[in-house]
């Protein structure tokens, strides 16, 4: 026993004292990594920073530009424009609440989801009127988001093309061509909730990529945020929102109730974040109103005698039509909106091949707009309404052509063919126009959809993602 005390006593020593040097080796080469991150972080907010710097002074350059030709619209003797959205915004400034989206009044609403009528409220009372100048105020603040998506989708560049050799050149190539991308621009001087809801739908495409690439709660929680958040703008991307969630239980059998746990969570923090505006609806109308009510009107809108393509001015709409405005009047807005739903049903049942025309037709506007305006507002067409009006629509239509042309080519070319996240890619192409088939199209509606395929297009001519070079599939 004591020959092999004294022969195993060395040997464990030198054991600890190896494993010390290990981890002390280890935790160098931690430190080390750590700081490498750190150092990686750091780099890529200050691109980022800057990214967004430029994006902003572009827009704002190019929206005061704009502004600088017709003046008067902007000055405070203006009126602010006359629309669902600015109607309810100055009923909320004016101590009204959400309520009247067609003029002032104390009539409750939820023509449209709560969070840029709030925005634009601040605003008004902020200003002290709803005026022209007050609009401009909005436009310039709508640079803001716009310049933000140029940052995300250069995020979501680099996280594609990670460890590719073509990094430096896409990454390049996004930043620069969305810091000027003429259909983004043009859309500045009516900001709706269009950039918000572009910026909240990337944003949600980003953090989705992560959770696809690894599932965790740490990752789910931002997800379940943004999502809440993006219900409060617009409820048109929230379908891609859920596909991202349960995408993950696609591709990991042996995790799938542990992933399905963190989903849920995911889920329940936007449910939370918008509880307040369902529990809202619910007291005031006495009716389950999932986030906007005016689904029913729309679809009418869309499918009746008189149903459009685009909205014109004889649109079967409460704010051109004061017989439609009467009727909203006397129904209240749930059960205006219910019967829109009613009577849109009974003409699409009824007018089957009239109804497949007329979704060919906004299909046609949704991926390559109105290019002879043959569904003008008032019949006129852009190219006799001045220099602005046809700028724009070249703007929209070169965008959607080309980006579209791009596209296809490089699916055919093969260019796309490896590319990760196809299930996510997918559902933006499926679910951002769908909705939009059976209703009305818009230029305004589908210039999203074109940023997503230009963000393919460079993407696919930049790196290029073809089968011999597969990367992880979403």
């Amino acid at each position: 026993m004591p020959l092999i005390e004294k022969r195993t006593a060395p040997a464990t020593s030198a054991s600890w004292s190896h494993s010390a040097q290990f981890a002390s080796a280890v935790a160098a080469s931690a430190d080390e990594g750590a700081g490498a991150l750190s150092g990686s972080r750091r780099r890529t907010f200050a691109l980022g920073l800057m990214i967004f710097l430029v994006a902003l002074s572009v827009r704002a350059l190019f929206f005061s530009a704009q502004a600088m030709h017709n003046p008067k619209v902007w000055s405070r003797s203006a009126p602010m424009w006359q629309d669902e959205m600015s109607n309810i915004a100055t009923n909320l400034a004016e101590g009204r609440g959400y309520s009247s989206p067609f003029g002032p009044g104390t009539t409750p609403t939820a023509w449209v989801c709560p969070l840029i009528p709030l925005l634009w409220a601040f605003v008004i009372r902020g200003v002290g009127s709803a005026t022209g100048h007050t609009a401009l105020i909005l436009c310039y603040i709508g640079t803001i988001p716009s310049a933000g998506c140029v940052v995300v989708y250069w995020l979501i560049a680099r996280h594609l093309v990670r460890g590719s050799p073509a990094l430096r050149r896409t990454e390049l190539l996004v930043a620069a061509i969305f810091s000027v991308w003429p259909d983004a621009l043009y859309r500045l001087d009516y900001p709706w909730y269009f950039a918000w809801q572009e910026l909240g739908a990337a944003l949600v495409v980003l953090l989705g990529m992560r959770w696809i690439d690894r599932p965790s709660l740490k990752r789910v929680v931002p997800l379940g945020i943004a999502g809440g958040i993006l219900a409060l703008i617009n409820v048109t991307p929230m379908p891609i929102w859920a596909v991202i969630l349960l995408l993950p239980l696609i591709a990991n059998h042996a995790r799938r109730k542990q992933i399905l746990g963190y989903a849920a969570v995911g889920a329940t923090l936007a449910l939370l974040i918008t509880l307040p505006w369902l529990v809202r609806n619910a007291r005031v109308f006495h009716a389950f109103v999932p986030l906007r009510s005016n689904a029913g009107f729309q679809f009418w809108e869309g499918n009746n005698a008189n149903g459009c393509i685009r909205e014109t001015g004889s649109s079967e709409h409460p704010l051109s039509q004061p017989r439609q405005l009467a009727r909203y009047r006397a129904l209240g807005e749930i059960e205006y909106n219910r019967a829109g739903f009613r009577e849109g049903f009974i003409y699409v049942r009824t007018h089957p091949l009239k109804t497949m025309g007329r979704i060919g037709e906004r299909a046609y506007v949704m991926w390559l707009t109105d290019v002879m305006d043959a569904w003008s507002w008032d019949g006129s067409k852009y190219w006799n309404d001045g220099r602005a009006a046809m700028d724009r629509a070249l703007a929209s239509t070169v965008a959607a052509w080309g980006t579209v042309i791009l596209v296809i080519w490089a699916l055919l070319s093969g260019r796309l063919a490896a590319l990760p996240y196809k299930q996510l890619f997918a559902s933006i192409f499926f679910f951002l126009p769908f909705p939009y088939y059976f209703t009305l199209a818009e230029d305004d509606y589908s210039q999203i959809l074109r940023s997503w395929l230009l963000l393919l297009a460079i993407l696919a001519f930049s790196a290029g993602f073809r089968a011999r070079r597969a990367g992880a599939e979403g």
